[in-house]
């Protein structure tokens, strides 16, 4: 916990430094300073996003038992490829026959979408301002860049 309030203050400290100082760098004298101010704000912006589709890849893997259940269920399973919807025909049975596995396979699974769900959208929600300024610097640096080349 104390590692992401740490994170969301560097983010918002670097955010906040390059949106009030972009405009001023003296690109003819710092050329490297600019190339290492993106590195630094793609890094972090990279970083970020790569967690957030982590925990979207877990999200929707965790939510196939539950998928797979509903349409068994609801009488969807001729949607699916064959092999897939007689898995998805075994694993209902092994449920409605109350196995005790089958069972907690569905609520870790439910559980765990919820949860994977959370943590990836959870951030966006708290550090929005913070992840506007980073992108705000992103795209400034990039004009600057953009007009440096030409």
């Amino acid at each position: 916990m104390a590692s992401s309030s740490a994170s969301r203050d560097r983010y918002q400290q670097y955010a906040r430094f390059l949106r009030t100082s972009v405009d001023r760098l003296n690109l003819e004298v710092t050329p490297g300073r600019l190339q290492y101010l993106r590195r630094q704000v793609n890094g972090e912006r990279n970083r970020f996003l790569f967690w957030e589709v982590l925990w979207l890849l877990v999200a929707v893997v965790a939510v196939i038992p539950v998928v797979m259940l509903s349409a068994v269920e609801f009488d969807l399973d001729h949607t699916l490829p064959e092999q897939l919807a007689a898995r998805a025909n075994t694993f209902y049975l092994q449920f409605m026959f109350e196995n005790l596995a089958a069972m907690a396979v569905t609520v870790a699974s439910a559980m765990l979408f919820v949860a994977a769900t959370g943590v990836a959208f959870a951030p966006i929600i708290l550090h929005g301002q913070a992840l506007n300024e980073l992108e705000a610097a992103n795209r400034k640096l990039k004009v600057i860049e953009r007009s440096q080349a030409s």
